[in-house]
């Protein structure tokens, strides 16, 4: 999604405007935010953590936590688009999630009970806050989770450049000048020609998976 789309800017006024709401103590606003984001910003955190790990016992604290430290730094941060802002959003929960990791090694203890990031929706991963709403057949939920499911697995077997190539282009839709500056490249170019590999490596990961799931299907004779 590039920066000038009409509709991914009226996006960005409406999360930017519940933002400042937020910071004024608004829960109405938290809410609003924590259910229009939190599914993604926990996935891409985590992807990008190069993890099957989706959550943790303390994940309500962490969540709590990750939001804190964005609203401090909030006056600092300017989005040029939608995904700009998932993907910062996401660089806060990580962050949160590795000094996470950090205590419980250094406590000699495990992380505790993991969850599947299907378990952890808005209701469960905020206290409670009653804000699901009617959705999909629980089929069709199913199906999107295993989907996600391959193609998370097939992420996280590429190399982290690729993966984070992957995630910011396809998943979050930064333009390639977005990409480019975010990754530190000089020029954009360089960005389209890691795009055009990533997604290449993927695609094979991908096919791989699939003809792996295959076999392993086939009934024994």
């Amino acid at each position: 999604m590039a920066p000038s789309d009409p509709i991914g800017s009226v996006k960005l006024s409406t999360t930017l405007g519940l933002l400042r709401e937020m910071k004024k103590g608004n829960r109405v606003a938290l809410n609003a935010l924590v259910e229009r984001y939190y599914p993604k910003v926990l996935r891409i955190a985590t992807l990008r953590l190069g993890t099957r790990l989706r959550g943790v016992a303390e994940i309500e604290d962490v969540v709590q936590e990750a939001w804190i430290v964005a609203l401090r730094s909030f006056d600092r941060f300017e989005p040029r688009s939608e995904g700009a802002l998932i993907s910062w959003l996401a660089t806060v929960l990580e962050n949160c999630i590795r000094d996470l990791k950090r205590k419980a090694k250094a406590q000699k203890r495990g992380l505790g009970r993991v969850q599947l990031m299907g378990d952890l929706t808005p209701t469960s991963s905020t206290g409670g806050t009653g804000l699901a709403a009617p959705g999909p057949q629980p089929s069709e939920v199913a199906r999107a989770h295993e989907i996600e499911e391959i193609r998370d697995d097939a992420l996280l077997r590429l190399p982290p450049r690729h993966r984070e190539m992957i995630i910011l282009r396809d998943d979050l839709h930064l333009s390639f000048e977005e990409i480019a500056e975010e990754m530190k490249f000089r020029k954009v170019v360089t960005a389209r020609s890691l795009h055009f590999t990533a997604s290449h490596r993927l695609r094979a990961m991908l096919e791989r998976l699939e003809r792996n799931s295959t076999r392993g299907s086939k009934p024994h004779r």
